[in-house]
């Protein structure tokens, strides 16, 4: 009965493929792709290898063992929550991406690109002071020293050190991919990139550097207005995860040895139980599931109901603030540690809809992710896709397998609190060049005259600048007759002021 649940998970998975293939919304640019993406890898084809190669490492370490109906259970929950997402998504999020971007828009790219350089100095500083710290302590550092695990719930708590500090590189990804965009992706513009990913790999992480590669990879091909990648841009991504997955083994000592950090001595390699591929923690979100099908509700008596998610209330909140914050959710239902030892464990979405309120709760929770990503998708299809608007959807979308993996709220705004502030760097320097420089005069022969140097309001300073940057002649320092009908939308004619005043 289980190999016949494998064989349905494949079919389902294909025709979910085909029927999305088929839709006009289908991109990569799509909350769908990376959830199929997802889904495939941790529940259709790990599950063969797990069968064939007979997993057991996961089921040792969190000291349970499933019954083969706690098994079937899961694969029928994967897959339900599967068709949920996929048809939420494709009923809301259900225009094609247009590529709208239009000359003066791209425009708007080179003018930024210096702006934001600046604004980006403290954001860099800030981060780079994160990353070098992480990499001394990962050196000379023990995390036993900051952190404290609960042994009767399992939930973890930093001390002697925020989690706001160690979470700062992770605005280091946004950063650089916002940089490659504007700087159309020369080889200057790539640079910073190039160095964030050395130091943050240096550090054993690689999430946010594959995320930062994914955003440039979206970037790139809304710049070329490609809905898919082609074979070349595959290959590199297979090619460079190759190299992440080397890095990955020792945990980035043989980066932090090649600059001088670590002894070769201390250098140490991970490696896969008994060899059997895929059987790592990182993909183990099927184990994870079957652990939550085997406890809830038979031995904790109760579904979750979803209260633990008022943990995004509490989170957020510093511990140095608020000495007595909850470990963990605030009100919890049960325990799993009394059952188990998950630690480390991500439920992913259905596996926290399950959590929540079992199968019912697998639809509720897929149904509320899939709106979650669907929405924005909407808007950004509907809207003229600035600099500004693209730029947080790419961040928005390359992020959200980790969503995926972790199927709670609270990932994504507790990454997104980091992974959003280039974003509001780059709304910032929009308004400062909109308002800041919009306002300059065009003097005869291309110079910027600015707001002493004429008698003229900045309503009339504007419509000259807009005259001259739509090719009308005429000399500007004298007072404006009536204004002639000008092209294009509110928004081009206020870039062509922007760069008129360079």
């Amino acid at each position: 009965m289980y190999e016949f649940m494998l064989a349905l998970s494949v079919v389902v998975l294909l025709g979910v493929c085909v029927w999305y293939a088929r839709h006009p919304a289908a991109s990569i640019f799509h909350p769908l792709t990376f959830y199929l993406m997802f889904h495939a890898l941790v529940f259709v084809v790990r599950p063969i290898f797990a069968w064939v190669y007979d997993f057991h490492a996961l089921y040792d370490a969190i000291q349970f063992q499933p019954t083969m109906a706690q098994k079937i259970t899961v694969l029928i929950c994967t897959n339900l929550g599967l068709v949920v997402f996929s048809a939420v998504t494709l009923a809301v999020a259900n225009e094609p991406i247009r590529f709208k971007q239009s000359l003066a828009q791209n425009q708007e790219r080179d003018i930024l690109l210096k702006p934001f350089l600046i604004a980006a100095i403290p954001i860099a500083a800030l981060g780079m002071w994160a990353l070098s710290s992480a990499l001394q302590f990962k050196v000379n550092g023990n995390m036993d020293d900051i952190r404290v695990i609960d042994q009767r719930t399992g939930a973890g708590h930093l001390v002697g050190v925020s989690g706001y500090f160690i979470s700062l590189p992770l605005m280091l990804g946004p950063l650089v991919a916002i940089i490659a965009f504007l700087g159309r992706f020369r080889l200057p513009a790539m640079l910073p990139f190039l160095a964030f990913a050395l130091l943050k790999l240096g550090t054993g992480g690689r999430g946010p550097v594959v995320a930062a590669a994914v955003m440039i990879m979206l970037f790139y091909l809304y710049d070329r207005r490609r809905n898919w990648p082609g074979l070349p841009i595959l290959a590199t991504a297979l090619f460079s995860w190759s190299i992440f997955s080397a890095i990955g083994a020792d945990r980035g000592a043989g980066i932090r040895e090649a600059i001088g950090m670590q002894e070769e001595s201390t250098v140490r390699l991970r490696t896969q139980a008994e060899g059997k591929p895929l059987e790592n923690m990182d993909l183990a979100n099927m184990e994870f599931f079957e652990f939550l099908v085997w406890a809830i509700p038979q031995r904790t008596g109760t579904y979750d109901y979803f209260i633990h998610q008022l943990q995004i209330f509490t989170e957020p909140i510093p511990r140095a603030l608020w000495p007595g914050k909850p470990v963990g959710p605030p009100i919890p239902m049960f325990n799993l540690y009394r059952y188990g030892v998950p630690l480390g464990a991500t439920t992913s979405v259905p596996g926290a809809g399950w959590h929540g309120l079992g199968y019912v709760g697998v639809v509720i929770w897929s149904a509320f992710f899939a709106m979650l990503y669907a929405v924005p998708y909407r808007m950004f299809a509907r809207s003229n896709a600035g600099t500004l608007a693209t730029a947080a959807y790419m961040i928005l979308v390359a992020t959200s397998i980790v969503a995926y993996r972790d199927g709670g709220p609270m990932t994504i705004l507790k990454a997104l609190q980091f992974y959003f502030i280039p974003v509001i760097a780059l709304w910032l320097t929009q308004k400062y060049l909109d308002y800041y420089r919009g306002g300059a005069s065009v003097a005869p022969g291309g110079g910027a005259r600015f707001a002493g140097e004429s008698g003229l309001t900045a309503k009339q300073r504007r419509q000259a600048a807009m005259r001259n940057s739509d090719g009308m002649v005429g000399a500007v320092d004298a007072a404006p007759s009536a204004p002639s009908p000008l092209s294009g939308t509110p928004r081009d004619r206020r870039l062509a002021r922007i760069k008129a005043s360079f």
